[in-house]
């Protein structure tokens, strides 16, 4: 048994070796082979029954081929494969025998539909036809309107001979499928379905992209976006599915449309790379040399497009793109072993499809065969990255709603830490609030008191002095001078308790106490004031306009006498004595308006805004003329009892107060 291990082990790595080489022997004579049909296959691949010429100089006329096609310098290739990008013309030729009961209809699919120039050359009647087909052609004539060159052959029993020749700028790798109608319309149904529904997944996908990329802000999710739509772009113009549906009457012609996109793969491809690693964080070095590489060799790309180089760059930009790729799963796999996280992502997510991008792009260049499952291995490996993305991308979803579910709970905990502390916080400032608003209650309360007790205590001694002051002034030996002063001390007594009436008014109307309402007759009201302001010495002239009847309003009688009587006492203290004060009652509609008018100094206009204030005293009134009450005193009354007043002054013309009062 130990003996026989190693011979074991040798088979086993002997065996690649051994397929390797079979792989590489190519067939050093070309055997001419006929495709036979078969009625019961609708598709016959011509794998394995093509002969291959190729025309480096582009200048040998169809005779020339055919000859060198009769000398044998055709080789045979049993393989789908092409000589990669190349300047030449590829010829191929193929022989197909058909026997009597094979139907006669067949149709000739040559796959790729970006290749230039398809042209097809079989043997009739008057000798060889040539049928033109291709992406710089026009497809509104060809006689099966698909995405790919379809040809329709009629085949005579026997056998008949075939020539395709193939000229383009793109890959020159071409699949040739002989079809029953039928049958190839089945193809094409499914393949349209398989190609929209492709088309679909991508733009759910790129629209699931976006609206993550807007829910959780991260750009991993929009430069995926990105690069699915470059990726999905790109493979539609080369397989032709964009201008198929948009533009079939007009030639294809991608070329300059596939070398822009070539660099924006690359480009989307080295972003989506650098966020999923965040290699700038995890090897900053390798970052500064691998972005400024990738963005020149982009730039370059797309700059010899408009400068015309871009078929001769095309095929080294697929080169460079498997550099980039190759490099990408290497930092991928070494940062994977070091701990990285999103390199195992990238890996995973990303593996496949690059394979399956690396396998393409080698079949393009030449250098790999193209498979049975060519055609569709980009398209597998897109499908299954995407259905990979997809559950990274929920699981990304989910470990966000973790993260936010657990930043909530902590938000939460705070947030009642917060309230809490601030409940404790309002609760000792609410009790301060109180305690300061209690003993500003009896601070003030106190001080009301006080105002009250004194305006008590000086009624009586003012009585006292004002009737002394009467009764000395009656006096029949008393001078003049001694009577002048007795009229002063009258007046300054007079003075003062009005002071003290003020005072005690506004410290009531800062109590907040209900008024005592009863039914008040403003015109006899006003009346009496202007009689008690008579009796008091004042010998001026006050006017009363009052068209309307009566009127009663409901309010306190004391607050509207001192209202009245401020209104009335500062008219005549600060108009001339030889001037009239006035005063209209107007009734209108439910409210009674009283204006009181004098003809004295004014206001001026900078103080007009300011009368309503305590204690402002105009800058044009004589000195020890009040204590700035009045008119505050005034407006507050007012508005006690639901009404308002006005003041309209111009200086040295006159004031106008208007007084507005609901009627009852």
């Amino acid at each position: 048994m130990t003996n026989i291990l190693p011979h074991i082990r040798r088979f086993f790595l002997l065996w690649p070796c051994l397929l390797l080489l079979t792989w590489l022997v190519r067939p050093v004579f070309a055997v001419e082979l006929s495709v036979e049909l078969v009625a019961e296959q609708g598709r016959q691949p011509l794998v394995g029954k093509l002969q291959r010429y190729y025309d480096a100089s582009n200048e040998r006329s169809f005779d020339e081929i055919v000859q060198l096609a009769r000398d044998g310098k055709f080789s045979s290739i049993d393989r789908n494969d092409g000589l990669g990008y190349v300047p030449g013309t590829i010829w191929l030729r193929f022989s197909v025998e058909r026997a009597p009961d094979v139907p006669s209809s067949w149709w000739l699919e040559v796959r790729r539909p970006a290749l230039d120039e398809v042209d097809l050359f079989r043997h009739g009647a008057d000798g060889w036809q040539r049928i033109e087909q291709g992406d710089n052609r026009p497809w509104a004539g060809r006689e099966v309107r698909n995405r790919n060159s379809v040809f329709v052959l009629d085949l005579a029993p026997g056998v008949s001979e075939y020539f395709v020749r193939v000229h383009t700028t793109s890959s020159s790798a071409a699949r040739l499928t002989l079809w029953q109608p039928s049958a190839f319309a089945s193809y094409a149904a499914l393949d349209m379905v398989l190609v929209s529904g492709f088309a679909t997944a991508i733009v759910v996908i790129i629209l699931i992209n976006l609206l993550m990329a807007a829910y959780l802000r991260e750009r991993l999710y929009l430069i995926y976006s990105l690069n699915l739509l470059v990726f999905a772009g790109m493979m539609f113009l080369v397989e032709g599915l964009l201008h198929f549906v948009m533009m079939p009457a007009e030639p294809l012609r991608v070329e300059a449309w596939v070398s822009v996109f070539h660099p924006l793969v690359m480009l989307t491809i080295a972003f989506l790379f650098r966020e999923i690693v965040a290699l700038w964080e995890s090897v900053p070095r390798i970052d500064r040399v691998y972005l400024p590489s990738v963005l020149l060799i982009c730039g370059l790309g797309l700059l010899a497009v408009p400068l015309g180089f871009s078929d001769s760059l095309k095929p080294w930009l697929w080169k460079l793109f498997l550099v980039e790729m190759a490099i990408n799963l290497g930092l991928a796999a070494w940062l994977s072993i070091r701990g990285n996280r999103g390199a195992r992502f990238y890996l995973l997510a990303f593996g496949v499809l690059l394979l399956g991008g690396v396998f393409s792009i080698l079949g393009n260049l030449g250098w790999l065969p193209d498979p049975a499952l060519g055609p569709v291995m980009p398209l597998i490996g897109s499908l299954l990255h995407m259905v990979l993305m997809q559950m990274t991308v929920n699981d990304r979803v989910l470990a966000a709603k973790r993260a936010y579910d657990l930043a909530r709970e902590q938000a939460l905990a705070a947030e009642r830490r917060a309230t809490e502390g601030l409940n404790r916080e309002v609760a000792q400032r609410t009790q301060a609030l109180e305690t300061a608003l209690a003993s500003e209650h009896r601070v003030a309360e106190q001080q009301r008191l006080f105002v009250r007790l004194i305006s008590h205590e000086f009624r009586t001694p003012l009585a006292v002095i004002d009737a002394s002051a009467r009764s000395i002034s009656m006096l029949p030996t008393l001078s003049d001078e001694v009577a002048s002063r007795c009229g002063n001390i009258s007046q300054a007594t007079r003075r003062l308790g009005e002071m003290l009436e003020k005072c005690v008014a506004d410290s009531r109307l800062d109590t907040d106490l209900p008024l005592e309402r009863e039914p008040v007759a403003v015109t006899d009201l006003v009346a009496s004031l202007r009689g008690q302001l008579l009796l008091e010495g004042v010998e001026r002239e006050v006017l009363f306009h009052c068209p309307a009847p009566e009127t009663v309003v409901l309010g306190d009688p004391v607050l509207l006498q001192i209202l009245f009587g401020n209104l009335l006492s500062n008219a005549l203290k600060y108009s001339p004595e030889e001037s009239v004060v006035s005063v209209d009652f107007l009734h209108e509609s439910n409210v009674l308006r009283v204006i009181v008018s004098d003809r004295g100094c004014g206001v001026p206009a900078t103080e007009l805004a300011h009368v309503f204030d305590k204690f402002m005293r105009g800058s044009n009134s004589a000195p020890n003329t009040g204590l700035g009450l009045g008119l505050p005193l005034a407006k507050r009354i007012a508005e006690l009892h639901e009404g308002s007043i006005e003041i309209e002054s111009q200086p040295g013309v006159g004031t106008r107060v208007i007084v507005v009062l609901p009627i009852a």
